[in-house]
């Protein structure tokens, strides 16, 4: 129902547009206007051209910092594994250097302790000896003593024999001059 009134009403006003003067943006422009907005639209052209060559260059310039930012981020970080790989080489090195010192250092104290060992073996079998060589001779100098004392046991003997063989000798002695006194007498 509201279709075929404003269809109704459509036909109705179309004369009367056709009469009336056309004036604001429906008016039609004069070849100056025309002109003026054809300057417009080429300036305008122009003018996103520009735009569009600056959008580019600067699209270009962004990629290609982008593009040398990862370049030199590659490079950092291929600097940076190589720097991390000569550490760790040096690493390696000084490992095995420290580790040769301790093994030296091992083999150094265990032949020091085994000359050392060996040092006070030779001591001890010195000692060993001395002792031997010690009581041997304290052995002897008892022998000796011991020898010592029966000498002097048998000369105290040989003398204390001599004496008593003196005084008995000198006992028949002055018993055979008394008795000599005695027989001279008697005659």
């Amino acid at each position: 129902m509201h279709t075929k009134f404003l269809l109704f009403l459509g036909a109705s006003l179309l004369p009367l547009l056709d009469a009336a003067p056309v004036t604001g943006p429906l008016a039609r422009r004069s070849p100056a206007e025309d002109a003026t907005m054809a300057l417009y639209d080429h300036d305008k052209r122009g003018e996103d051209a520009v735009m569009a060559l600056y959008d580019h260059d600067k699209r270009e310039e962004m990629a290609l910092y982008d593009h040398d930012k990862r370049e030199e981020m590659a490079l950092y970080d291929h600097d940076k594994r190589g720097e991390d790989a000569e550490m760790a080489l040096y690493d390696h090195d000084k490992r095995e250097e420290m580790a040769l010192y301790d093994h030296d250092k091992r083999e150094e104290m265990a032949l020091y302790d085994h000359d050392k060992r060996g040092e006070d073996a030779e001591m001890a079998l010195y000692d060993h000896d001395k002792r031997e060589e010690m009581a041997l001779y304290d052995h002897d100098k008892r022998g000796e003593d011991a020898e010592m004392a029966l000498y002097d046991h048998d000369k105290r003997e040989e003398m204390a024999l001599y004496d008593h063989d003196k005084r008995e000798e000198m006992a028949l002695y002055d018993h055979d001059r008394r008795s000599f006194n005695a027989d001279f007498a008697d005659k």
